[in-house]
Parts: C-alpha cells; sequence; structure tokens
C-alpha cells in the first residue's frame, strides 16, 4: 500500500533503534511499489547506510515478503510494520521495550481507539472470530506492529493472507506472546472503507483458519461431522 506516512515512519524507527546503543538494519519490502518506495526514501539519505529495499515487480502475499525479509537480515529479533503508523511515537518504544527473555512475540492492543464506528465494529467481530477460532486473547489482530524473535517466524508456515494471524497462530502454537496496552496514532482515526470483497477474504480467512487448526492433523474428523450434519438432515427429511 502506496502511504504518504511511510517517510515519517522510517525516519521514527530509525531515531527508535539508533536510541537502543544496538546494530539494527531497516528492510523495506516494496509489494509491486519500488518506485513510489524508492521516490519516498530519498528524503531521508542520511540512514540509507543501515537500509535495505526488497523489491517485488508484481504484488505479492505479505508472508512472502515476509520470508524475503527473513532471508536478507541478520537480527535475531524483527520489528515488523505497515506503510503507515498506527501508533503513538511513545508505543513503538514501549513495544521495542516490552520483549524479554521470557517473551517470544509482542504485539499492541489499541484499546481506547478513536477512529470511525466502522473501523472499531469491523475489528471487533475480527477479533472475536479469531478468540473464537483459535481460542488465545488477543484483542487487536488488524495492527500491523509486531515485535517477535526470529524462531517464531522460522517455526510457523504462512500462506496467503495469514499474516494477519500471526500472532494469534504463535499463541496457538506455544509461543509465549505478550499483549501490551498502546496508544492510537492521531492520524490513524480516519475512517477506512472496506470493499465487499474484503469482507468475503475475511470470512474465508476465518473458515480456513477453523479447518487448518481444528481438523489439519485429523482430517477426518471434519468428514465424519459433515457426514453426521447430512444423516440428520436425511433423517428429517424422511420424517
Amino acid at each position: 500500500e502506496e502511504s504518504d506516512e511511510f517517510p515519517g515512519l522510517f525516519d521514527l524507527v530509525y531515531g527508535l533503534f539508533e536510541r537502543e546503543n544496538e546494530e539494527f538494519e531497516i528492510l523495506v519490502v516494496a509489494n509491486g511499489t519500488e518506485s513510489f518506495v524508492m521516490s519516498r526514501l530519498n528524503s531521508s539519505k542520511s540512514h540509507l547506510e543501515k537500509l535495505k529495499v526488497i523489491a517485488f515487480q508484481k504484488k505479492v502475499p505479505q508472508p512472502v515478503c515476509l520470508k524475503a525479509a527473513l532471508g536478507e537480515c541478520s537480527g535475531t529479533r524483527m520489528l515488523s510494520l505497515g506503510p503507515f503508523q498506527e501508533l503513538s511515537a511513545a508505543s513503538y518504544e514501549k513495544v521495542i521495550h516490552s520483549m524479554t527473555d521470557a517473551v517470544e512475540v509482542v504485539v499492541p492492543y489499541r484499546k481506547q481507539r478513536k477512529d470511525a464506528f466502522l473501523n472499531r465494529f469491523h475489528s471487533k467481530v475480527l477479533n472475536k472470530a479469531v478468540r473464537w477460532v483459535l481460542g488465545v486473547k488477543l484483542h487487536d489482530i488488524g495492527c500491523n506492529v509486531r515485535f517477535f524473535k526470529r524462531e517464531v517466524l522460522e517455526s510457523i508456515d504462512l500462506c496467503g493472507n495469514m499474516y494477519r494471524y500471526f500472532p494469534a497462530l504463535a499463541a496457538q502454537k506455544g509461543f509465549r506472546v505478550r499483549e501490551i496496552e498502546c496508544d492510537q496514532a492521531e492520524k490513524e482515526r480516519k475512517t477506512r472503507y472496506y470493499r465487499i470483497e474484503q469482507y468475503l477474504d475475511r470470512s474465508i480467512e476465518i473458515l480456513n483458519l477453523f479447518f487448518s487448526t481444528r481438523f489439519s492433523k485429523k482430517p477426518l474428523r471434519f468428514f465424519n461431522l459433515v457426514g453426521a450434519s447430512l444423516m440428520v438432515i436425511g433423517l428429517l427429511g424422511l420424517g
């Protein structure tokens, strides 16, 4: 996604890690947006020594982007972000400092959201569905900010748009996930409109989650369930 907020987010993250006095690198994945990304990065030339750009000519699924970044980076911890600022500057720092030896994934929870009702309603329905399917207590799956240890990503097989559910899948797999309350960025409070196709995509993703997590190890259970349901319907029809 092309966002004019990208240069500001880039500078914010650079300053955050520079203050930590640790070695770091910044990887930008241009997912079909190479010309846009390079034009915006020209305004941040002082940071280019820490920067590497991975470019895809055509748009690919998020897991492909993430795996490409994993192959290029050398760090043991990774902070993944979307193309625009979703949290306050102080909240990004809070996410970084919440990682400990006892935690493998840190995710934000924008509890006091002040954006449009439509955004909050869409988020609430999606998060409730994920909690029901996966049985994990996370409340802000839609936020793109995730801070995690390298081995977590290496251990989870993501496909399609399943990166959206990465923290929940990590928790279900036994990794220790910490959810922390964060402040929403002021600019992130505008209404985002979704096409009908996107709502259908979310529904399909939830069904995919349900099937892959409930029946992947014992697929016959699914077919037994379907067979039993059809038998009940047939008996009711005979009655």
